[in-house]
């Protein structure tokens, strides 16, 4: 059984990097798509709306300044919203934010299936099971680490610094996410708060960080039309 629940972390693990290495790659393909475009359209050719004189009682020239300032105020907004609420998770109405404390954790309502002494590795992703104090059939994979010196530390004196949950596995209970992202979200739901990283009709993923190495922020995965599973880390305090 341990081996078993060693296999299912190491696998998780290595998902969590196929991930990262996937957004990595669209990205630069992403760039080298756009700078193909600006090849295309910035070069060799003469910029007629520059040359053309602004007509008299034309707002064009001030207009695109302002909606440019106020494009940006809004992502502003956006962001620092993102910010201030992307590690909290909404558990039958109450509110819980990564990182905290194992006690707070029990405090919370979740139940811990594992053994609390358990080793979490200096730097190693390690997910023990919860269930719900009101449902033990709804099931929760923290994420726990811990900062400081030494090898490895018993799960009981780490920190939970996210979540891994599947939407099949909610049980009665009730989770939202960031934006009001929840088992009933659709697609077009999530990418409104969300970036899109891939879209196909077999499934899809959205997410969004903080930070460009991707310690910070939510990764939404969607089998069909169905929203399947929601990671939430916040672990950039917990790596060098």
């Amino acid at each position: 059984m341990t081996e078993m629940i060693f296999e299912a972390r190491d696998e998780h693990n290595k998902k969590r990097e196929r991930k990262f290495m996937r957004r990595k790659f669209l990205k630069k393909e992403l760039a080298v798509c756009m700078m193909a475009v600006m090849c295309l359209y910035g070069c060799g050719g003469k910029d007629t709306a520059a040359a053309k004189p602004a007509e008299a009682g034309s707002v064009a020239a001030t207009d695109a300044p302002v909606e440019e300032e106020s494009s940006a105020a809004e992502e502003d907004s956006k962001t620092a919203d993102f910010r201030a609420h992307f590690a909290e998770v909404k558990v039958n109405g109450n509110v819980i934010t990564f990182p905290c404390s194992h006690q707070e954790v029990l405090d919370f309502g979740f139940v811990l299936e594992d053994d609390e002494n358990d080793l979490v590795g200096a730097g190693i992703n390690h997910f023990p099971s919860f269930s719900w104090k009101d449902d033990e059939y709804a099931s929760f994979s923290l994420e726990y680490r811990f900062k400081g010196t030494g090898s490895s530390k018993a799960v009981k004196d780490c920190d939970a610094v996210g979540i891994l949950w599947s939407a099949g596995a909610v049980g009665s209970v009730d989770v939202e996410f960031y934006g009001g992202i929840c088992a009933e979200s659709t697609r077009e739901e999530v990418a409104a708060i969300l970036n899109e990283v891939y879209s196909t009709e077999a499934n899809a993923e959205y997410s969004l960080f903080l930070d460009g190495k991707e310690n910070q922020g939510i990764d939404v995965i969607f089998a069909g039309d169905k929203l399947s599973e929601v990671e939430l880390f916040n672990i950039a305090d917990y790596v060098e």
